[in-house]
């Protein structure tokens, strides 16, 4: 089947489809960036999923691998040297935070929210898809964060603040954390050491300070982590879970329904 030529098209639908990735379509990027990078990044983790069926490697490659699949539109963005013809596997260099689905640009960039990240839609996405685990519905009326404050605050310090509102703190705590564990990525998938913080979060605005990131969290459950490395470890620890998602997304794109309670014993066998 891997050989129809129809192979390709699904398993780009597919993946395309349980990432959620038509979120990246949305957001609007800076006219700096080159004019492939929007095809390019929307592209990447098509051609990567279609690396990882055809050589039949372990599905918690999405969570962390020791390659990515580029072209040299996304090589240059990712300060990876190679000189390559369209989208080819690469081998990454030591040190590189890259690899997998959780480091590619387009993942990082549908987890913002204007000029900054969101730790809320970064965890949301991790919690759907890498945890199988998708977190209900906000309830009505929620206010959203509040950037008005006059002193500067980092991102997680927005975080924090919101938390504290009663209504938001029960579904926030299970989510919030674990996108914190991505904030080594900026808005645009740059890797940082460091955040610029701005009184408010408009765009342009001149930094009032700049803190070090900070990446620690936890996963629902209790596993807690210190770093972008620490998050990958904790995930790898919940692969199961991970590969359910992908069999259950494949089972449901093949009958063309939602998976019911029914469909429990033929998936635990």
């Amino acid at each position: 089947m891997l050989k129809s030529e129809k192979a390709d098209k699904f398993l780009a639908s597919f993946i395309n489809q349980w990432s959620g990735i038509e979120r990246f379509d949305e957001i609007d990027l800076p006219e700096n960036l080159h004019r492939d990078f929007r095809t390019s990044a929307r592209r990447e983790l098509s051609e990567f999923f279609k690396v990882l069926v055809r050589e039949n490697k372990p599905v918690d490659n999405l969570i962390d691998a020791d390659f990515v699949v580029v072209d040299n539109t996304l090589a240059d963005y990712y300060g990876i040297a190679a000189n390559i013809n369209g989208f080819s596997k690469v081998t990454l260099p030591s040190g590189s935070p890259r690899g997998g689905m959780l480091a590619q640009a387009a993942f990082l960039i549908m987890g913002s929210s204007g000029p900054r990240t969101s730790p809320t839609i970064r965890g949301t996405i991790i919690r759907e898809t890498f945890l199988h685990d998708p977190p209900p519905p906000p309830p009505p009326n929620i206010p959203a964060i509040d950037t008005s404050k006059r002193q500067p605050l980092s991102v997680r310090e927005l975080v924090k603040n919101h938390q504290n509102i009663p209504q938001c703190s029960s579904c926030h705590d299970k989510i919030d954390p674990i996108g914190l564990g991505l904030e080594n990525f900026d808005y645009l998938g740059k890797w940082r050491s460091t955040e610029p913080v701005a009184s408010n979060a408009k765009a342009g605005k001149k930094a009032s300070k700049t803190v070090k990131i900070d990446a620690s969290g936890y996963l629902p459950g209790g596993d807690k982590y210190n770093d972008f490395k620490g998050l990958k470890k904790a995930l790898h620890k919940n692969k199961d879970k991970l590969a359910r998602s992908i069999f259950e997304s494949l089972l449901a794109y093949g009958i063309g329904r939602d998976i019911e309670f029914i469909d429990d014993r033929n998936i635990r066998s």
